[in-house]
């Protein structure tokens, strides 16, 4: 939609899972004021949803992956990201029971990095029923050492630690959402790696590169590098998610990282760009 907002007001929404509110964004009375955007995207269904998980642009399917002798770790988005992990969480923890995989080998592990969570609860509207599902929440300390493991070093050179949880088990998926980033143009994909690594490795990765305007590339030198480190922790499955305005999903891509999320990208830019 388009036009001058009456009152010199624009209506936004802020505090995503932690007491969503409304907030009035203001303006003096002689600016010439133009809403730019569209009708929210219709969301998924259920069916759709399972069937965009199920069915990866690249790569096996999640049902050959998970077989019933081993270890699952999801690394999903934190009460930071708008993400509604909920679903496409329960579509992954329901194929993991159908290969059988009991609930003590499985892992949900929250992509923290160095964000702070006050309060372990507020991942409870994020994730609904599933914050109590019986498999282990895990909140990864980017500060101690103990909990992370050493492979290597980055392609940039940096030493390369993650936590263990994540890292050690025999099947490693994403799960995060598709939007403009200003440190990678958009995130998702390989980027919520981050919230899986240790302090010196998140510190580094930053300083060695420079922001960027959010939504601007798909391509740069930030990106590789995250690729690149999921090649070496061996992400087996990235699910991306695209939003609408309403913070539901409208699209899912699944399948290895860089054709997954430059699929889900493509998908973004259609649904949420505008023309100026």
């Amino acid at each position: 939609m388009s036009g001058v907002p009456k009152g010199q007001h624009v209506e936004m929404k802020t505090g995503s899972w932690c007491g969503d509110r409304p907030f009035s964004l203001g303006f003096p009375s002689d600016w010439p004021v133009t809403v730019l955007g569209r009708e929210p995207a219709p969301p998924l269904s259920a069916e759709e949803l399972a069937h965009a998980i199920e069915n990866p642009t690249e790569g096996l399917p999640l049902a050959e992956l998970l077989t019933s002798e081993k270890s699952l770790a999801v690394l999903i988005d934190d009460h930071t990201r708008p993400t509604p992990v909920r679903a496409a969480l329960g579509e992954v923890l329901r194929l993991a029971r159908s290969a059988g995989i009991p609930a003590s080998r499985i892992k949900v592990v929250v992509a923290l990095g160095t964000h702070i969570l006050e309060e372990p609860s507020l991942m409870r509207e994020k994730m609904g029923a599933l914050f109590d599902c019986g498999v282990d929440l895990i909140f990864p300390n980017a500060h101690d050492d103990g909990t992370l493991i050493p492979m290597g070093d980055t392609p940039g050179g940096f030493p390369l630690e993650v936590n263990r949880q994540f890292a050690g088990a025999d099947v490693r998926v994403t799960i995060s959402g598709i939007y403009p980033h200003d440190d990678v143009g958009f995130s998702g994909g390989a980027k919520i790696l981050i919230g899986a690594l240790g302090l010196r490795t998140i510190s580094a990765l930053h300083r060695a590169h420079q922001p960027l305007l959010r939504g601007s590339v798909v391509e740069c030198d930030f990106r590789s590098e995250l690729e690149a480190i999921a090649d070496i922790v061996g992400v087996d499955c990235s699910i991306n998610l695209v939003l609408n305005q309403n913070k539901e999903v409208t699209a899912a891509v699944s399948g290895t990282c860089r054709p997954a999320f430059r699929r889900a990208v493509s998908l973004c830019q259609r649904s949420q760009g505008v023309r100026l």
